[in-house]
């Protein structure tokens, strides 16, 4: 076997055998099948392809490279697909005009290209008969493959494209066994592609090591000459530039997880397997659309063709042994074989999603057909019956897809018009309202639509999502601009309406075809100052877990519960009667920052005098629960929100609010309001609030939502740093700003006057008076310039979350925030260079963070391993066998606090270059066959 697959070998057809096909000829049938494939794909683009949450993506991304506003590394949103897509499609706006049909010519090159890869590749393989059968079997895939050689889809035609280019060059190096001076163009063509592919997706990596194994075979049989070794470290050095847009990304990092992705379990892979055969094979396999008939006959003799196929495809790698060298006849197979070993223990292998198998699927039946024509279609006499066998096959074959292609374009053509439709009549409303910028409200699938909305606009109107945007620039963009609206699906009206109407906001509104549209706002009364805490009494009615303290302590990590299908209520004595103006509510933090678990969909206002008598204020049912009213604007749901309620002053002595539905409601803090005289003019006072920041050389700015954006607008970015919080979005690249408040030289807090004081409270409290060197009052806002301090022991950690100062005490809470800048030394198990942890945080019972060069300035000496607690033994460190060391000296245990472990730090340990969580391990169950260890989540220096 191995003499036969490193001899030397004979001429392949390809390459001038007497029995195969001309290259004219050959050439012209080539070029017939290009354009047949092209006009197909046109015609699928123009009859069934418009945007959506997925492609509408990359249209927007070609609209703002065509119009010279933005030039991304990688698709928005996603830092692990490259651009080049859109950047070919943005040629295409440039030489042809805007239009979706213009857009799906990039896709459609780069297809084209791949089937010229094709036939390149079995040409060079099997001679060019067999390349041109192999052709046809891609130009007729099926309806799915079809779909992603026309659809804007992030780069799947071209990887096909480039992979196959890339595996061909390495079976042509292979065959011609080419010295140095031949083979230099075939590595520098090698490393450009390889190059281009690693930037555009991690699905190339198959075709290069099927690639590898080829040039590896050719330097063997060149007995290791060092000139061809050079040459192939030009090449992959060559191909490493493909990096350069990632280190660019991510701030000159490639490190990451050793393990993060795959999932090293017998479970995870039978779960796979079991997606690729029943989920995602069944998109290629069968037809979709609205069908005249009933197909299952015809999808059976559809499978079994492609299992006869695989068997002649099988008969003729065997038989292949006595007649030339077998490593090209395998390649293709090889680039299967390691797709298939990396993609099904990959953590997204269990995820239904048909177009990762686009490449190996098209390989496979260029593969099978190729193979195939050689077996049944030999030369003489007695291969007639075998011939016409595969003519019939092959027309089947090509019926089969062809009607499959057609019923989907038929079905796709309806879905085009209705969403050309609603697409045509939302751009219509939102025109004819005069806005500039619409936030959608709704699930992420929704809220990335508005891309394509974007993208038919030259991105002129700016359609954004409430919170995961993709798109960062416009997300930061609609921040400041004052023509703006929400926007939700028609059945999603009553809700939005229920979450306006605590606001004591005007507003207009407008109906079309699916959508309802809110604008227009103008808010009504003033904000009231806040009541402080003095001579409040809170009382929690009903099955509460938490005391009433908890809803005034400002402490984010404690609240008052009421457990799901439980009446409770909350009832508070202020005193003595006061002119009330409305209150705050904030529930604790939710799974992530930003978020907020618990807040009631719906509950009841009442309110009372003197007598007791409780009469009803307001009433909301199935509402948006997070709505408020800040600086000049109004905000619905997002990140980093509050519910607010704004009443009409009335003079009482007793607030009740009874939440409702059946979920589980749990609230941290409350602040009332009062009247305070009439609204100020926020926009004059926020100007006045920038030019003092610009006058005080602030270097950072804690601010609200609303004047944050604006002192970014007004100031700009410093060395690349912005002056305040941008707009939150997990998905940007420029969220590495920490919202924990460390008092120094040049921070400022902005908070609203009305909870100035509040702010002002916790600051005391925590770093006490030092940490204020100034505070200033400017209307309807109040600045704190901060000086550095020393935090009090056991007063937490003070947190701004955009709309006052809270406290962190409980160090998982601590966990899920941001604290990059903060000056508390951190690790992340997704960050850095790390082995032995999974993607999500668990270890293999050895964890290990290494070349750290972590430098340590805690006054405390703490080390917290922040678990999420769900290790066996009831967490109990000893029947775990926890163990933390650090460069090798293991770390003295201190107590367990919750979820977290604390152990010291030696006072003489002022750095540390590798940290190891070492721990006894566990198979959770049979959901989850892995090995675990700790489920670790942060690791904190204190």
């Amino acid at each position: 076997m191995t003499r036969k697959l490193f001899s030397r070998p004979y001429p392949v057809a390809g390459q001038g055998g007497e029995r195969d096909l001309p290259r004219f000829p050959a050439l012209v049938l080539l070029l017939v099948l290009l354009a047949l494939y092209a006009l197909i794909c046109l015609y699928g683009a123009w009859k069934g392809f418009t945007g959506d949450f997925d492609t509408g993506t990359v249209e927007l991304m070609a609209v703002n490279i065509a119009r010279g506003a933005d030039f991304p590394l990688f698709w928005y949103g996603l830092h692990y697909a490259g651009a080049l897509e859109a950047y070919v499609a943005a040629a295409m706006i440039r030489l042809f005009g805007f239009s979706e049909l213009t857009l799906t010519l990039s896709p459609i090159l780069f297809s084209l290209l791949w089937l010229a890869g094709t036939y390149l590749l079995f040409t060079e393989i099997l001679g060019r008969r067999a390349g041109l059968v192999a052709t046809l079997a891609a130009v007729f895939s099926g309806y799915y493959a079809w779909y992603y050689s026309y659809a804007l889809s992030g780069g799947y035609s071209v990887i096909l494209a480039l992979g196959t280019l890339i595996l061909w060059l390495g079976v042509r190096v292979w065959t011609g066994n080419p010295d140095p001076a031949r083979l230099l163009p075939h590595v520098l063509a090698i490393g450009l592609l390889s190059a281009l592919a690693i930037w555009v997706h991690f699905f190339i990596l198959p075709y290069l090591l099927a690639t590898a194994v080829c040039l590896l075979a050719h330097w063997i049989r060149r007995r290791f000459d060092i000139r061809i070794l050079a040459l192939y470290a030009a090449g992959a050095l060559l191909a490493t530039c493909g990096l350069v847009p990632f280190l660019i990304a991510n701030n000159g990092s490639l490190s990451g997880s050793s393990i993060s992705s795959f999932v090293p379990s017998l479970h995870h892979l039978r779960r796979s397997l079991d997606v690729l055969v029943h989920r995602d094979l069944g998109a290629y396999l069968t037809w979709k659309g609205d069908l005249p008939f009933d197909p299952a006959r015809i999808h059976t003799l559809y499978l079994v063709l492609c299992l006869f196929l695989a068997g002649c495809t099988l008969v003729v790698v065997v038989r292949w042994r006595n007649r030339r060298p077998l490593l090209p006849l395998l390649a293709p197979l090889l680039y299967l074989l390691f797709f298939t070993a990396m993609f099904l223990p990959h953590r997204m292998a269990v995820i239904p999603a048909p177009r990762y198998l686009f490449g190996p699927w098209a390989m496979l039946l260029s593969t099978m057909w190729a193979y195939s024509f050689t077996l049944l279609c030999r030369p003489g006499a007695a291969a007639c019956l075998p011939r016409l066998l595969f003519a019939g096959l092959l027309l089947f074959w090509i019926g089969y897809n062809g009607l499959g292609d057609y019923f989907f374009a038929r079905s796709m053509a309806r879905v085009k018009q209705q969403r050309l439709r609603e697409a045509g009549a939302t751009l219509d409303m939102v025109r004819g309202a005069g806005l500039k910028a619409v936030f959608l409200l709704g699930n992420e699938k929704y809220g990335y639509e508005g891309q394509k909305l974007s993208a038919l606009t030259g991105n002129r109107i700016r359609f954004v999502h409430t919170g995961r945007e993709r798109y960062q620039k416009n997300a930061q963009a609609v921040e400041i601009e004052p023509a703006y609206g929400f926007m939700c699906r028609a059945w999603d009206r009553e809700r939005v309406t229920a979450a306006l109407a605590p606001l004591r906001v005007e507003y207009q509104s407008r109906i079309a075809d699916g959508s309802f549209l809110s604008y227009g706002f103008r808010i009504r009364g003033g904000p009231g100052r806040e009541i402080g805490p003095d001579g409040i009494t809170v009382r929690l009615a009903g099955q509460s877990r938490g005391g009433p303290g908890d809803l005034l302590d400002r402490d984010i990590s404690t609240a008052a519960q009421w457990p799901s299908g439980t009446a409770g209520s909350v009832e508070i004595d202020l005193g003595r009667e006061r002119s009330v103006s409305g209150f705050w509510l904030f529930a604790p933090m939710g799974r992530s920052e930003g978020t907020m678990q618990g807040l009631p969909r719906s509950y009841q206002v009442q309110g009372a005098g003197p007598d007791r008598v409780f009469r009803p204020l307001l009433s909301f049912a199935s509402r948006v629960n997070e709505a408020y009213v800040q600086g000049g604007r109004v905000y619905v749901s997002g990140y980093f929100g509050r519910a607010e309620c704004r009443i009409r002053p009335r003079s009482l002595r007793y607030l009740k609010i009874t939440p409702g539905g059946d979920s589980e409601v749990r609230l941290a803090e409350i602040v009332l309001f009062e009247e305070a005289g009439l609204r100020p003019d926020m926009s004059r006072d926020a100007v006045r609030v920038v030019s003092l920041l610009q006058r005080e050389q602030a270097r950072f700015t804690f601010a609200d939502r609303w004047l944050s954006a604006l002192i970014i607008e007004a100031l700009g970015t410093r060395s690349g740093r912005l002056p305040a919080l941008p707009r939150f979005n997990p998905r940007a690249d420029d969220q590495d700003y920490s919202r924990l408040v460390v008092p120094g030289p040049g921070l400022v807090l902005v908070s609203a006057g009305r909870v100035a004081d509040d702010c002002e409270r916790q600051l005391l409290r925590v770093y006490g008076a030092q940490a204020i060197r100034r505070r200033v009052d400017l209307g309807g806002y109040s600045l704190f310039f901060l000086a550095r301090a020393a935090r009090k022991p056991g007063q937490g950690f003070l947190y701004w979350n955009g709309h006052l100062l809270v406290r962190l005490q409980d160090f998982h809470d601590l966990a899920k925030v941001r604290l990059d800048g903060s000056g508390i030394p951190f690790l992340d198990p997704g960050r850095g260079r790390t082995s032995g942890f999974y993607h999500d945080g668990w270890t293999n019972g050895r964890g290990v963070f290494r070349d750290l060069d972590l430098r340590l300035a805690g006054p405390e000496h703490i080390l917290v391993l922040v678990t999420g607690g769900n290790t066996p033994h009831g967490g109990d460190p000893r029947a775990l066998g926890l163990q933390v060391q650090a460069d090798g000296r293991r770390l003295r245990f201190l107590r367990r606090q919750g979820k977290s472990y604390l152990f010291a730090l030696p006072q003489d340990l002022e750095q540390i270059e590798e940290l190891q969580i070492t721990s006894r391990t566990f198979v959770p169950g049979t959901r989850d066959n892995r090995i675990l260890g700790m489920d670790v989540v942060r690791v904190l220096f204190l």
